[in-house]
Order: C-alpha cells, then structure tokens, then sequence
C-alpha cells in the first residue's frame, strides 16, 4: 500500500474532510488570478479558485455526456445494422 491508497471500508471522501473542502498550500499564477477574479467578479482567491474549479469539472461532466449520448446512439446504429449484408453492397 502506498501513501495514495484509501484503505478497504474507509468512508467517503467527502466524509473524511467534513464539506469535501481541503486545505492544501500551492503557488498561484497572480495575474492569472486577478484576471479570473475580474471574469468572475469575485472578491477572494478562494471564491475565486473554487468557482474556476467548479465551472472546469461542469466542462468535463457536459463533454463526458455529450460523449457518452454519441457513444450509446453509435452502439445502436450499429445494433440495427446488418453488417454482413452491408458490407457486401
């Protein structure tokens, strides 16, 4: 087991930090920063960091979707199609 493994039966991750918020110490791009506070039109970096956060991962759910609707109506294409009888036309 490495320092990175949640161990067997462990409780959720939002469970082990309360609101699922953590503090952790990283150096911030500054002008990138003011820049986002400014999109944003927030006032603190921590509002400002989280929003850029949340707005990023909602980015990813919708292209995972967006995927995932392609990949099913790909799946059923192809389940209507009979491919030996088309592929000989």
């Amino acid at each position: 087991m490495t320092g990175w493994d949640i161990p067997e039966g462990a409780p959720p991750l939002a469970d082990r930090l309360g609101d699922g918020m953590a503090k952790t110490l990283i150096d911030i791009d500054e002008d990138a920063l003011a820049l986002a506070m400014a999109e944003f039109g927030t006032s603190t970096k921590v509002e400002t960091v989280n929003r850029a956060l949340r707005e990023i991962a909602q980015r990813r759910r919708e292209r995972v979707d967006q995927f995932m609707r392609i990949a099913l109506l790909t799946a059923d294409r192809l389940a209507e199609t009979d491919v030996d009888r088309e592929a000989w036309q």
